[in-house]
């Protein structure tokens, strides 16, 4: 499967995923209300702020 998603931190740490939740498991994700809508959400394992799922572009 390919790797659609990238996850980003403001501090630099990086990482692509296929936004799978088996691919996810070993971060935590930040839960947010049912109403807000938004990426997803994971705490950094780099620095603990909160890093953001974003989709490639050019992946539909």
């Amino acid at each position: 499967m390919e790797n659609r998603f990238l996850i980003k931190c403001s501090c630099g740490w990086k990482r692509l995923s296929t936004g799978i939740s088996e691919d996810l498991k070993d971060l935590k994700e930040v839960k947010k209300c049912n109403n807000c809508g938004g990426p997803r959400k994971f705490k950094c394992p780099k620095c603990g702020k909160v890093a953001k799922q974003f989709r490639i572009k050019g992946n539909s």
